[in-house]
């Protein structure tokens, strides 16, 4: 996989067609499945954010996979 990002809390992968794939870090395990769940409230509220794919765990690590809203390659969710 490529790595797109990353940042104090995780790492963000390319994972297929439009689609990225978010691990967090050990310290900050669990706060993907979270964001996750918030992004839904968000996306149930009408705003235009990233749509949550799942959660997993993987090499330890809570994950995520979502479609991002923003990027040109990957598709809106509104």
């Amino acid at each position: 996989m490529e790595l797109l990002a990353e940042g104090r809390t995780a790492e963000v992968f390319a994972y297929g067609e439009g689609r990225v794939l978010k691990l967090d870090r050990p310290e900050w395990n669990g706060l993907a499945p979270f964001e996750g769940d918030v992004l839904v409230q968000l996306a149930g509220a009408g705003l235009p954010v990233a749509r949550p794919h799942g959660s997993s765990p993987s090499r330890g690590a809570a994950g995520s996979s979502s479609t991002a809203s923003t990027a040109s390659r990957c598709e809106r969710t509104c």
